[in-house]
């Protein structure tokens, strides 16, 4: 069953949505696709660390308060739960490892830290992000949030203010989530900036007969704060399952809600070249 469908409307609409989580509730998750999601990870970081891992100097104590952090908003059947503290260093050749892409190898969540602070715009300091959906954490390392989302439609003039809020008043210890969501015509989870001309490629080639092997895309984010160093902690786990794999409510929503979206948000979402056949398909008919 795919339990992560955000679209609680038949229209699109922009805003941050998020909900508090409770106390010691788990902030990461083990799903049945965990070690198939694992094994991806540490190809990717053998193969593409300079893509999948970026860090500032100074960054190292917020990675330890993260590592210990997840460690204690996990299940205790959680494989993470089990590692200890000399492990969190170690890396895969017995070299140390910094602490936050060590953790990285043992959860199926992407990981990025930003400064608390709130003039400079809490830059990001470190990730460890495998499965970006067309992005680059090197890219990001050192900017505000504001250039950060530059390319978002719509963020800087309707989601910055009220996202740099929430930020600055989020408690210690505590955590909030939201949803993010998108299409996609290929179904790899890793989707990197270098991919972007093959990824376009695949969506303009999408057609209302195969448009049903289109993967529904969700990231279900966290934010934490980390009570030492007052760091944020943003966690991504992101899912995905082919759009025929819906149920006819959900298609149905789907379609009705890419129908109402701005353009500008369905070319920031990759999805404007395969639009047209994507609802068409969504909604059982095809594009005469």
């Amino acid at each position: 069953m795919f339990d992560r469908f955000p679209l609680d409307s038949d229209t699109f609409r922009l805003n941050f949505g998020v909900q508090a989580v409770a106390a010691h509730q788990p902030i990461i998750a083990e799903t049945v696709e965990y070690q198939a999601e694992i094994d991806l990870k540490a190809r990717l970081l053998e193969h593409h660390l300079e893509k999948c891992w970026a860090s500032l100097p100074d960054s190292i104590e917020p990675q330890v308060e993260a590592a210990q952090f997840l460690q204690t908003r996990c299940d205790e059947s959680h494989p993470l739960a089990s590692i200890d503290s000399n492990e969190r260093y170690q890396g895969c050749n017995g070299e140390a490892e910094p602490p936050l892409l060590k953790i990285s190898r043992y959860v199926q969540e992407d990981l990025v830290l930003l400064r608390h602070d709130i003039e400079a715009g809490f830059p990001v300091v470190a990730g460890s992000v495998c499965f970006p959906s067309g992005w680059s954490i090197a890219d990001k390392l050192g900017q505000s949030q504001r250039c950060v989302h530059a390319a978002v439609p719509g963020f800087n003039q309707h989601l910055l203010s009220p996202s740099l809020k929430l930020f600055g008043r989020l408690k210690s210890g505590r955590s909030v989530s939201r949803h993010n969501w998108g299409v996609r015509a290929l179904p790899r989870l890793a989707q990197y900036p270098s991919d972007s001309d093959e990824i376009l490629a695949a969506s303009q080639s999408v057609s209302p007969d195969t448009a049903a092997d289109c993967m529904f895309r969700v990231e279900f984010q966290t934010f934490s704060r980390l009570p030492e160093t007052q760091a944020i902690l943003f966690t991504i786990h992101t899912h995905q399952r082919a759009l025929k794999d819906l149920s006819h409510s959900k298609k149905q929503r789907l379609a009705s809600v890419i129908s109402t979206c701005p353009e500008s948000t369905l070319r920031y979402k990759g999805i404007w070249p395969m639009r047209e056949s994507v609802v068409a398909y969504l909604n059982g008919s095809k594009v005469s």
